[in-house]
């Protein structure tokens, strides 16, 4: 179901050990097509993905703050709504559904996607389009 992927695909984008926890930063995630399949079937597109990821890929605060990026909220780049005194405060990892690029990669059978996180804050998705016809 579409609920299952997209808490696993959250899941998988909250780690303390990439850029995005701590700074802005674009990331990729490669869907493959068993699982892009289910999530058009529930009836959500491109953008609902994205949204939902942004929605479900949270870390509290105080946990954040305990991983060794973390240099206090003068040196912060979470979103401005982010209460750094509280440590239940959920962080979005992707500060905004469109720093995700979505695309669908893989084979078939195989229901598997991953996330390919972005370098630093600097590097931004570029795209072009390839065709093999």
């Amino acid at each position: 179901a579409p609920e299952g992927i997209l808490t696993t695909i959250a899941s998988t984008i909250c780690t303390m050990g990439c850029a995005h926890a701590y700074s802005r930063v674009h990331m990729a995630v490669a869907v493959g097509p068993d699982h892009a399949r289910i999530l058009a079937d529930g009836g959500l597109s491109r953008a609902d993905v994205k949204r939902e990821l942004h929605e479900r890929a949270r870390m509290p605060a105080g946990l954040l703050k305990r991983g060794g990026r973390y240099h206090g909220e003068a040196l912060s780049h979470w979103p401005a709504e982010v209460d750094h005194a509280d440590d239940d405060c959920p962080v979005p990892l992707v500060h905004h559904p469109d720093d995700i690029l979505l695309f669908v990669a893989g084979g078939i059978p195989g229901p598997s996607s991953l996330i390919i996180p972005g370098w630093n804050s600097s590097s931004k998705a570029v795209t072009i389009r390839y065709r093999t016809d």
